[in-house]
């Protein structure tokens, strides 16, 4: 049950404060957000937490599929040149640096390349043994209050994870 509730305290902020992959803006798109933000934190009083769940899901898959199409878009030297800037005014040079060098993602739809990552990772030879023969499984890890604040405290600024738009700084 503690195990459980772990899980459901790191995943919160993602299941109830995530923007919505797709969100409109102006006052309508407020509005929606308002409204959506309101109806999760309802759901999550009365414990519908798996439609919470499949939401947080399903707007994950979204948000992937919406990055994938971003990647896709033809170059434009000027777009890159913009983020970079403002990348570099809050002094992230290594990310600046990094969207100036990309060179683009390769099209795993081409069988050349599709080859070379078969070559690349192979398929396994053999399972992978879910219980370690020999392991002592009842030595647990215990994180406390205190690791999971300095864990937090040490996560990259500027970014998040997965389809929520709350980056690490604001976690705590």
């Amino acid at each position: 049950e503690e195990v459980r509730a772990l899980k459901m305290l790191l995943i919160l902020p993602s299941l109830l404060l995530r923007k919505q992959p797709a969100a409109r803006g102006g006052r309508q798109g407020r509005l929606a957000s308002a409204r959506l933000l309101a109806s999760r934190f309802d759901r999550w009083g009365r414990g519908d937490f798996g439609s919470l769940v499949a939401d947080w899901s399903g707007d994950c898959a979204a948000e992937a599929q919406q990055r994938s199409s971003r990647r896709s878009r033809p170059a434009n030297p000027e777009r890159d040149i913009k983020a970079s800037v403002a990348l570099l005014a809050k002094g992230k040079f290594s990310d600046a640096a990094k969207l100036l060098q990309s060179h683009g993602l390769a099209d795993i739809a081409d069988p050349a390349v599709l080859q070379q990552m078969l070559a690349k990772h192979p398929p396994r030879r053999s399972p992978v043994p879910a219980v370690i023969p020999g392991l002592d499984t009842t030595n647990r890890l215990v994180v406390g209050v205190t690791e999971m604040e300095e864990a937090y405290r040490g996560l990259k600024i500027d970014k998040a994870q997965d389809a929520s738009p709350w980056r690490y700084e604001y976690l705590i």
